[in-house]
């Protein structure tokens, strides 16, 4: 169980970081459309060209690194589902069996030694839990 928190977590903390980045890059990237756009007015025509073509660059790249960096927190996020339900189909099937091996061995244990009837010596059986 403590190997699925730790995985669970550096996942978390991983989508996490991702997320504050963008966020930060989303400030930066409104910040430079707002400081280009300050420079129109005293710029000449040409030097506005120049403007308006590296701001529409940088909103495309932007736009881009958005794309990508969803694509890729989806990714993460069904990976990381798929990985924990795996963890727990294992799990569970590791203690359906333990919970079958050590019926049977307390049921062979108790029979052998009191041909069937449950005494002091022989514990009464409390099934494993099974995660859901």
């Amino acid at each position: 169980m403590q190997s699925k928190k730790s995985l669970s977590t550096v996942w978390s903390v991983c989508l996490q970081e991702m997320i504050k980045a963008k966020e930060v890059g989303k400030e930066k990237f409104s910040r430079a459309l707002e400081a280009g756009e300050r420079l129109y007015p005293s710029t000449s025509t040409e030097g506005r060209e120049v403007i308006r073509q590296q701001l529409r660059d940088l909103r495309e790249q932007w736009e881009t690194y958005c794309d990508n960096l969803n694509d890729t927190l989806r990714h993460l996020d069904t990976t990381l589902s798929q990985v924990l339900s795996t963890y727990c189909d294992n799990l569970n099937y590791t203690l359906r069996h333990l919970d079958t091996t050590l019926s049977q061995v307390l049921y062979t244990y108790c029979d052998n030694l009191n041909h069937g009837i449950w005494t002091p010596h022989c514990p009464k059986y409390c099934p494993l839990t099974v995660i859901t």
